[in-house]
């Protein structure tokens, strides 16, 4: 009894003074890093979870192909992207290099660049990517990347084209807007 009174003393004086301590448990799963995100020396953030979805509505301009998406790692190496037109491509390379250029993801017959709105869903799941078009399954392809891939994201994020693109993502042109009765 003696003792849970001196601990909320402790903790009083803690509070007081600014410094918060937990319990025994707690201060063990900080230290291994456990509860803050922290595994194997890495912090949640610095890598691209394994299963992922991209969502976007979009409407590329008629009969283009660019980059809407790419992630760089630290080297500046393309390690994921998400190319929309008359094709969609999904370009992913993990830490092992796989898969290569050869097995990227393409979307045959599915023409994002039609001049009209989309809404397009790319999701990935272990071993295979998903591609869903206005609310509609369009296909399920293999993705030949390893059992646990990481894909770094201590570079950048660059969205509408990749870094040495000219080519640029943009949008068709709009439709005029309705006049109002009295205008």
């Amino acid at each position: 009894m003696e003792d849970r009174g001196r601990e909320e003393r402790e903790q009083e004086r803690g509070e007081r003074t600014g410094e918060r301590r937990g319990n025994r448990r707690e201060d063990r799963e900080q230290e291994r890093g456990e509860g803050t995100g922290e595994r194997g020396g890495e912090r949640r953030g610095d890598v691209f979870p394994e299963d992922f979805s991209i969502l976007a509505t979009v409407k590329p301009k008629k009969g283009s192909q660019s980059f809407l998406l790419s992630v760089y790692n630290e080297q500046g190496i393309q390690q994921l992207g998400l190319e929309v037109g008359r094709s969609p491509v999904f370009l992913y390379e993990d830490h092992t290099g796989r898969p290569g250029p050869e097995d990227y993801p393409l979307f045959r017959g599915v023409n994002l660049a039609d001049g009209k709105w989309h809404r397009v869903a790319i999701s990935v799941h272990k071993q295979t990517i998903t591609l869903i078009l206005d609310c509609k399954k369009k296909a399920s392809l293999k993705l030949l990347r390893s059992a646990h891939p990481t894909v770094d994201t201590k570079g950048i994020v660059v969205f509408g084209t990749r870094i040495l693109d000219e080519e640029v993502f943009e949008v068709g042109a709009r439709p005029p807007t309705p006049r109002r009765r009295g205008q």
